[in-house]
């Protein structure tokens, strides 16, 4: 069942226009590191991506796709979103929630 509810939900975030895509995540995730490494970083978009990333995660939380441990730091988080973003280049152009779940999904997955 949690497998139809997560297609359902994919699709639905492939035809959402109003969200942020891979490259936009991958934008802030850039300037979330320049920031974090105490160089110039456009703080706005670096909000942004903390911002998004939050709220989805916690999305998937709460619909009880994902199960992160209290242990793991935000930081880790968006780290792990942000190395799947580079390494997945040919899906950025993906709704940011799908690549967050596609990102999160196999370290975190809930045990059923």
């Amino acid at each position: 069942m949690k497998a139809l509810i997560a297609s359902v939900l994919l699709i639905i975030s492939f035809s959402s226009h109003s969200q942020e895509d891979g490259n936009d995540l991958l934008t802030g995730y850039k300037e979330y590191k320049s920031i974090m490494n105490k160089d110039d970083g456009e703080i706005y978009e670096a909000a942004k991506y903390v911002g998004f990333v939050n709220g989805a995660t916690q999305r998937l939380i709460v619909s009880e796709f994902l199960c992160i441990p209290g242990s793991v730091r935000k930081a880790q988080i968006y780290d792990i979103i942000g190395k799947f973003l580079e390494d997945n280049p040919a899906s950025r152009n993906w709704a940011g929630s799908t690549l967050i779940y596609m990102a999160l999904i196999k370290p975190f997955e809930c045990e059923e």
